[in-house]
């Protein structure tokens, strides 16, 4: 991997010399390439700037320490085949940001995570306390990856996390917000068993939660304690395609301030015990969907229609939801 250190030079100006010596000067290392060893990047107060594509291979670890700043140029992003250990801390977050206007995000690529029978992280990829702005991609879930994502910022990308064949993922307790699209099942990949656990996902240009058409390969997937607000759609829950099984469960969440509630497309899905709150249009469209069960929820303040059924949603069951105007 290429590493050029640039320390920058003293100031000239004796007056102003002397106010700059107490000021911090940072260094810019830049990187970029596939690295060759398990390397580190250190809080040490500079900036790592990412000149070309970052690739960690399979068997490599990229460790980034917590309070670390990186830059990415136009165009460049992370991938990771092997293990990404890029775990901040409250005080100290982990910054990746454009150098410009824009860059690619970060893409695991098969990587894995190992958690215990709790959801404890114990080893391989985790990103965690890491702010993450301004990017085509926030983070992009591939080629059977499945890792921890936690305590992190998503802001300002076409797709806060985009997942395609993926599976057992865990998001929890981040904030995924201004995006066109926050958190997007692409269609007719593999997706199942991804839980998506107490985020706020909220102000969304579209689509807090797309969970798209996939004629049953995205299943069984949970979505719960989440806060989904500011969105056109909440969640946007199977697209209008063929006979797709789902058993993917919605439960616990609050739904609030979206246009639509929820739209339900898919089959088999159970959504159960959600706050339905001063949804502008609908709380719960259901639209060609069946065998899907609708229970215990509290829809209030909808604009139009608490529930709506549609073009010939059949076969679902409903029960004990509380409708408020």
């Amino acid at each position: 991997m290429r590493k050029i250190i640039v320390v920058p030079g003293k100031c000239l100006v004796a007056g102003l010399f002397i106010i700059m010596a107490s000021i911090p000067l940072r260094a810019q290392i830049y990187v970029g390439g596939p690295l060759s060893e398990n390397t580190t990047w250190t809080n040490n107060g500079n900036y790592y700037i990412v000149v070309e594509n970052v690739i960690v291979p399979s068997g490599i670890t990229l460790t980034i320490e917590p309070g670390v700043n990186i830059l990415f140029e136009l165009n460049t992003s992370l991938q990771v085949k092997g293990t990404l250990v890029a775990s901040g801390n409250l005080a100290d977050t982990i910054t990746f940001r454009p150098e410009g206007d824009s860059w690619g995000g970060i893409y695991f690529n098969g990587s894995r995570t190992v958690v215990d029978e709790e959801g404890n992280y114990v080893s391989g990829s985790i990103l965690s306390y890491a702010r993450i702005e301004n990017s085509a991609y926030s983070v992009v879930l591939q080629e059977n990856a499945g890792v921890l994502v936690q305590n992190s910022l998503l802001k300002g990308a076409s797709f806060g996390f985009y997942i395609k064949d993926a599976t057992w993922n865990i998001v929890r307790n981040c904030v995924i917000e201004g995006h066109d699209f926050g958190v997007f099942l692409a269609s007719s990949f593999r997706a199942y068993q991804n839980l998506f656990q107490d985020n706020v996902v909220n102000n969304n240009r579209y689509v807090g939660f797309f969970v798209n058409n996939s004629s049953g390969l995205i299943h069984h997937n949970t979505i719960t304690g989440n806060r989904i607000s500011g969105n056109l759609v909440g969640l946007y829950l199977g697209n209008d395609g063929p006979v797709d099984q789902g058993f993917n469960l919605v439960t616990g969440n609050i739904f609030r301030d979206n246009s639509f509630g929820i739209r339900l497309f898919q089959d088999t899905s159970l959504i159960e015990r959600n706050y339905i709150i001063n949804n502008q249009i609908t709380g719960i469209e259901i639209i060609g969907a069946g065998h899907s069960t609708i229970r215990h929820n509290l829809i209030a303040g909808s604009g139009l229609w608490g529930i709506a059924v549609e073009q010939n949603a059949q076969f679902n069951h409903f029960e004990s939801n509380s409708i408020e105007y």
